[in-house]
């Protein structure tokens, strides 16, 4: 696959997931939960890059393996963390400076850390 054509299957990746964490975040009123989706996320690409990738399959599957037990196993400590939890303080004060935009200041918010996790993932 074109390094083009892995890319833009990768911003679908993230826009998907993070809307999945706000869509979340809505029903739980607990933004905390983006950072596990977002750990799974990093994860995902790496194994999304190996597979589409152009490395050696010995490489590849050295940087599926890696990336994504790194994503799984951080996703998962965040998720225990901060389910059923109050919500994390960052999350709670922009609730809070926003008032009734929250809802759609979130997704936007969300949306915004797709650009860090896309040059993270590169």
């Amino acid at each position: 696959m074109n390094p083009l054509n892995a890319f833009l299957i990768a911003v679908a990746i993230v826009f998907a997931a993070k809307t999945a964490a706000w869509l979340l975040q809505l029903k739980t009123k607990n933004a905390g939960l983006v950072d596990a989706i977002w750990a799974w996320t990093l994860g995902g690409l790496a194994l999304h890059y190996a597979i589409v990738g152009s490395a050696p399959a010995e490489l590849a599957a050295l940087l599926a393996v890696m990336g994504g037990l790194w994503g799984l196993r951080l996703g998962l400590h965040l998720w225990v963390r901060n389910w059923n939890k109050p919500e994390d303080w960052r999350y709670a004060q922009f609730r809070k400076n926003w008032g009734s935009n929250a809802d759609r200041n979130m997704f936007w918010f969300f949306q915004f850390q797709n650009i860090f996790t896309l040059l993270l993932s590169a």
